[in-house]
């Protein structure tokens, strides 16, 4: 759903990915934040942040810088630390919330400069999905491990904008929250290691920072070759009527005789999820040895649904 215009998810993937340290190359310049107009109250709906961004972009359409960054300076954490611990625990490194603070600043200006370029270029069809269940349907591959890893039930938001109501391909910007009554920006989240997946199985640190010495990782594919038992997914009946195919991918540990012993979602459609977990919950594999002793392996699994031979 990312098109050719890619400045916001661009910029902002350099602004908060925390394995970056460069600055964009060009800041724009910090308009003198004193003369802003207050910003108007909007519900906490997907109404409410869909008139937000109609309200940026007219006025990103007339220059009206004010106005733009007025809202976007309005979509800033107060306290990155805070939010994203209280949503995500330590699913999510604590790099990101320090790279968020530290370039907050510029993540402002950043988000008004471009949101005024597309206005420019004819973008106006505004698109907001709103997510409160960590399986839903309107989720895609990518997006339901992040629902799925949140700590509490917050709404989560995406915003997607067009050139026309038709138009298959839009410029994107995920995720906000709604947070002491205005909407606020939480940038483009993935979940690195998966995210604990329906409390079906233990939430083992992945991490190859915590990896124990008896623990190793190996490809997926390597892995694969040594399945012993493998069970096939029953295909949810309503993933079956709304003709969805798809491939799931599971972070997994697999313990020193073979058995699964922990999973996380990396990604996959939250209608396939459940039924590839229960599904590799069965599988067993030859224990791997190193040095002659068995090990727990850390691998990726991938679980394919097709109709086509159904």
């Amino acid at each position: 759903m990312r098109n050719s215009v890619q400045g916001i998810l661009l910029v902002i993937a350099v602004i908060l990915a925390a394995a970056v340290a460069a600055q964009p190359a060009q800041q724009p310049t910090a308009p003198q934040t004193a003369a802003f107009p207050p910003v108007p109250d909007y519900p906490d709906s997907a109404g409410g942040l869909e008139k937000f961004m109609k309200t940026v972009l007219e006025a990103g359409r007339k220059e009206d810088n004010q106005i733009v960054y007025a809202h976007t300076r309005s979509l800033i954490l107060p306290d990155p630390e805070a939010t994203f611990g209280a949503l995500f625990g330590d699913v999510l490194p604590v790099s990101f919330a320090s790279e968020y603070k530290k370039r907050s600043s510029a993540l402002y200006l950043v988000l008004g400069r471009d949101l005024m370029k597309i206005a420019q270029e004819g973008y106006e069809e505004i698109r907001v999905r709103r997510y409160e269940e960590g399986c839903s349907s309107l989720a895609d591959e990518n997006q339901t491990p992040v629902l799925l890893a949140r700590k509490q039930p917050a709404a989560f938001y995406d915003v997607r904008i067009l050139k026309k109501k038709d138009d298959k391909t839009a410029t994107g910007l995920w995720y906000f929250v709604y947070q002491d009554g205005g909407f606020r920006y939480l940038g483009n989240i993935t979940v690195p290691q998966g995210a604990p997946v329906f409390g079906s199985l233990p939430a083992t640190d992945v991490s190859d920072t915590a990896q124990p010495a008896e623990r190793i990782r190996i490809a997926g594919n390597v892995q694969a070759a040594k399945l012993i038992e493998k069970p096939g997914p029953v295909y949810p009946q309503q993933a079956k009527n709304a003709r969805l195919q798809g491939t799931v991918r599971l972070m997994a540990v697999i313990a020193k005789d073979g058995r699964v012993n922990s999973l996380r979602l990396v990604r996959g459609h939250c209608w396939l999820a459940q039924a590839a977990i229960d599904a590799v919950k069965q599988w067993r594999y030859q224990p791997a040895l190193l040095n002659g002793e068995p090990v727990e392996v850390v691998t990726t699994i991938d679980v394919v649904f097709s109709l086509t031979n159904r």
